[in-house]
């Protein structure tokens, strides 16, 4: 019968400080509920407050719609949270194959701010620098475990 080795310590840490490392940042982000410069500018608006004060309709849809984007990053810190200290931890493979999500969603969502969607700009604004933070730390908890997640121990068993 296969078993699996527990995956050291240093990687399911480090991967445990760099999810609840952005983890804290949907957090905040959820309770400010305010987007980034520019998708203030490609709505017309040259800060926040004004922008409120002009179209309350369109900035309340623009507030859900952060909020929400920041309750979906938190449903993915949880479901990481779970995964990282429950079957990541004993070495179970379909875990650490499933955390990958966590630093591609981030290159991906480091990506986008990049692009600078939906401005034309290509500047890389504080989100995506925390977004690429995340993803690199993530990264290397996870090939910190690599040698424990894919090495299997056999247990020896004698029948009766």
């Amino acid at each position: 019968m296969e078993q699996s080795t527990p995956v050291p310590k240093r990687s399911w840490v480090t991967l445990l400080a760099g999810t609840a490392f952005m983890g804290v940042w949907y957090a905040l982000g959820l309770m400010r509920r305010e987007p980034n410069q520019g998708l203030v500018d490609h709505l017309g608006g040259s800060d926040w407050a004004s922008l409120q004060a002009e179209t309350t309709a369109a900035t309340e849809l623009v507030a859900t719609l952060v909020g929400g984007v920041g309750m979906l990053g938190l449903a993915l810190v949880a479901l990481a949270v779970t995964l990282i200290v429950g079957p990541y931890r004993r070495g179970e493979r379909w875990s650490w194959q499933a955390l990958w999500a966590v630093p591609v969603v981030h290159v991906a969502l480091f990506v986008n701010d990049l692009t600078g969607f939906p401005t034309a700009d290509t500047e890389v604004g504080t989100y995506g620098v925390l977004f690429l933070v995340t993803a690199v730390v993530c990264t290397i908890g996870l090939l910190l475990g690599v040698g424990a997640v894919l090495r299997r121990r056999q247990d020896t068993f004698e029948p009766a």
